[in-house]
C-alpha cells in the first residue's frame, strides 16, 4: 500500500488518484506513503471549501504551502467540487507539486492534462481491522471484550476506525467507566452510516 505508492512517487508520479471504495480511506494511504518518503502530510479537505472561495486561488496557496513545508499534499474528496466543473478539479490536479487526490468515482481525463497514477484503495481485511481496533483501544477495554469481534459487522476504513475509537473512548469517559460494546457501536455508527454492511 503506502510503500508501493511512495516508490511510484519517488520514481516521478507527480499526480496520483486514489479511488476509494469507502470515502475517506485514501487519506490514510497517502499519509503512509509520505511517511515512507520521510516527509510530512498536508491534507486539504475539499468539503470545507465555501462557494465564495476560488478553487484556483486555494490550489495555488496549497501548492505554495506544501512546497515551503516540503510536505506531500493530499486533496479530497474530489466529489466535493465536481459541481464547479472541470476547471475546479484541474486547479488541484495541476498544482506544480506532488499531489494525491482522493475520491470514490472513476478518474475523468478532463480533470487534468497530466495522466495520473490511479490506485484502487481496498478496505482493510477483517484481520487488519482487528489490529487497528486493538491499536486504537489499547488498554481501554475490559479484558473479556474483544473490539474486533464486536465491530466485525462494521466495514470501516483506517481513518474511520481511529475516529470511532476516539468517539467510543469519549462516550465511556463521560459515563466514567471502561469502553463497552455500546460505546464501540455508537462510535462506529457516528462515522458513516453508508459504511455499514447491510
Amino acid at each position: 500500500g503506502g510503500e508501493a505508492l511512495a516508490r511510484a512517487m519517488a520514481e516521478g508520479a507527480r499526480l496520483c488518484y486514489l479511488r476509494e471504495r469507502l470515502a475517506g480511506s485514501g487519506r490514510g494511504l497517502a499519509a503512509a506513503a509520505f511517511s515512507h518518503m520521510g516527509i510530512p502530510t498536508m491534507a486539504l479537505d475539499l468539503a470545507r471549501l465555501t462557494m465564495d472561495e476560488d478553487p484556483a486561488v486555494i490550489a495555488a496557496a496549497a501548492g505554495r504551502e506544501a512546497g515551503l513545508r516540503g510536505a506531500g499534499l493530499v486533496v479530497g474528496e474530489v466529489e466535493q467540487i465536481l459541481e464547479r466543473g472541470g476547471p475546479a478539479v484541474r486547479a488541484f490536479a495541476e498544482i506544480p507539486w506532488p499531489v494525491v487526490i482522493t475520491g470514490t468515482r472513476n478518474w475523468d481525463p478532463a480533470w487534468s492534462r497530466e495522466i495520473p497514477l490511479v490506485v484502487d484503495v481496498s478496505l482493510p481485511d477483517p484481520e487488519q481491522r482487528a489490529g487497528l481496533w486493538r491499536t486504537h483501544l489499547d488498554g481501554d477495554t475490559p479484558k473479556d471484550l474483544d473490539p474486533a469481534t464486536v465491530m466485525a459487522p462494521f466495514r470501516l476504513g483506517p481513518e474511520q476506525v481511529s475516529r470511532a475509537a476516539v468517539a467510543a473512548r469519549l462516550r465511556a469517559s463521560f459515563a466514567d467507566r471502561p469502553v463497552d460494546p455500546t460505546d464501540l457501536r455508537a462510535g462506529a455508527r457516528a462515522q458513516n452510516a453508508a459504511g455499514l454492511e447491510r
